[in-house]
C-alpha cells in the first residue's frame, strides 16, 4: 500500500463522510502544508484565540493527526492543545508555513492515487464523482487553498491548524519550557546526546518558538596543544571544558548579554566572536553540554538519542564518506563512552528518540 494510501484510508475510516473536496484537500495539506497566505501574525493570533474559546475540548481527540511525511493536523479540540499557548501554536503554525514544500509532481501523483482508489471502490463517493470534481479542481484551481466541504464540516467540526510533523516529538519538550519559562526568571535549555540524533534540529526550532539565541558546543573544540592522552582518556575530554565554564556557564549565571570566540576547526584557532543577548530562554546545543564539570546550570535538560543504522546513515549522507569514518571511528565512541559513564539520560528530564 502506498504511503498517501494509507493517510487516506485511516481518514476514511475516521471521516466515512468525506467528499471528493475534502479528499483533494488532505492531499493538498500532505505535500504543501497549510496553503493559506499570512499576512498579518498578530490578526492570526487573534483568529486562533476566538477559534479555541468557541471549540469545544473533545476528550478523545488526539493532539496530531497524520497526513504525511513532513506534516500534521494540529487538532484545537485536543485537551493537549489546551496545554499549549496560544502564542505557541501560533509560532508552530507560522514556522512551518514558512518551509513550503515546491514538489508538484508528489502532490499530483497523491491525487493519482485517489483517482486510483476511487476506481477500485475504495473512496466513500463513486469513480465517477471523484473524477467530475478532480477535472474541475485541475482545470480551476491547481493548488490553490480550499476549505473542507459543508457536509464535512457539519459532520465533524474539523479545528486545526497544519503544522511541520517535526512538533509532534518536540511537544513533551515545549510544555515542559512553556512551563518553566512561567516558574523561572530565566531557562537554559541544555540539549544533549548523540551524534546525527537531532539535536541541531531541535535546537533551530524551538528557538524560534521560544526566541531563544542558541550557543552550539561545536564552538569548543579542544585546541590541540591540549589534546593530551590523559586528556582525551577522560569521558568529555575533547571539549574544552574550562572556556566553555568560564565564557558561557558563568555568563550565564549573570543573566547579561555577553559574547564568545568560536574556535576555528581548519586554522585550529580562535576565530570570530558572537554576541549572546540575555533571553528569557536560552539553548545550549551538543554533545557534553551536560558534563558534570559545569554543574547544574542548566534547569532544563534533555537527551537526544539515536539508533546507530541510522545515525550511520544519516551522517553519510550529511557529511560525506571520510567524515563519515572519523565520526564512527573518532567521535561517536567518545561521545558515547561521555553518555554512558556519567549516565546522561538519567541526569536529564526527557529523552528524545531521534527527529
Amino acid at each position: 500500500m502506498k504511503p498517501f494510501e494509507k493517510i487516506l484510508t485511516a481518514h476514511i475510516q475516521k471521516y466515512p463522510k468525506l467528499q471528493p473536496r475534502d479528499i483533494v484537500k488532505l492531499a493538498l495539506q500532505s505535500e504543501y502544508g497549510n496553503s493559506h497566505m499570512i499576512s498579518d501574525e498578530n490578526a492570526m493570533l487573534e483568529r486562533l484565540k476566538d477559534e479555541i474559546n468557541s471549540v469545544p475540548v473533545r476528550e478523545d481527540e488526539e493532539l496530531f493527526e497524520n497526513i504525511g511525511e513532513k506534516y500534521v493536523r494540529l487538532n484545537l479540540a485536543s485537551p493537549e492543545a489546551r496545554e499549549l499557548s496560544p502564542e505557541i501554536i501560533n509560532k508552530m503554525f507560522i514556522i512551518s508555513s514558512k518551509e513550503k514544500s515546491e514538489n508538484s509532481y508528489a502532490f499530483e501523483s497523491k491525487l493519482i492515487c485517489a483517482a486510483n482508489m476511487a476506481n477500485r471502490g475504495l473512496l466513500p463517493c463513486s469513480a465517477k464523482e471523484f473524477g467530475e470534481y478532480l477535472e474541475y479542481y485541475t482545470k480551476r484551481h491547481m493548488g490553490e487553498a480550499m476549505s473542507h466541504s459543508t457536509l464535512y464540516r457539519e459532520a465533524y467540526s474539523p479545528s486545526y491548524r497544519v503544522v511541520l510533523s517535526v512538533w509532534e516529538k518536540l511537544i513533551p519538550l515545549i510544555k515542559i519550557v512553556q512551563n518553566a519559562a512561567k516558574a523561572e526568571e530565566r531557562v537554559i535549555l541544555a540539549i544533549d546526546g548523540m551524534a546525527a540524533s537531532g539535536k541541531s534540529t531541535a535546537a533551530k526550532y524551538l528557538s524560534q518558538i521560544f526566541d531563544a539565541p542558541i550557543i552550539h558546543t561545536d564552538h569548543f573544540f579542544l585546541p590541540p596543544e591540549l589534546r593530551t592522552k590523559s586528556r582525551m582518556d577522560e569521558p568529555g575530554g575533547n571539549l574544552h571544558r574550562e572556556r566553555f565554564f568560564t565564557d558561557v556557564v558563568q555568563k550565564l549565571a549573570i543573566g547579561e548579554d555577553f559574547e564568545y570566540q568560536l574556535f576555528d576547526c581548519s586554522k585550529n584557532v580562535l576565530g570570530q566572536s558572537i554576541k549572546i543577548p540575555a533571553s528569557k530562554v536560552t539553548i545550549i546545543e551538543g554533545a557534553y553540554s551536560l558534563h558534570p564539570d559545569f554543574g547544574n546550570y542548566a534547569n532544563v535538560k534533555v537527551c537526544m538519542t539515536i539508533g546507530a543504522q541510522t545515525q550511520s546513515h544519516r551522517i553519510m549522507k550529511r557529511n560525506g564518506a571520510i567524515m563519515h569514518k572519523r565520526f564512527l571511528t573518532e567521535w561517536i565512541p567518545l561521545e558515547n563512552r561521555y553518555l554512558k559513564h556519567f549516565d546522561i539520560g538519567a541526569l536529564c528530564d526527557l529523552t528524545v528518540d531521534t527527529l
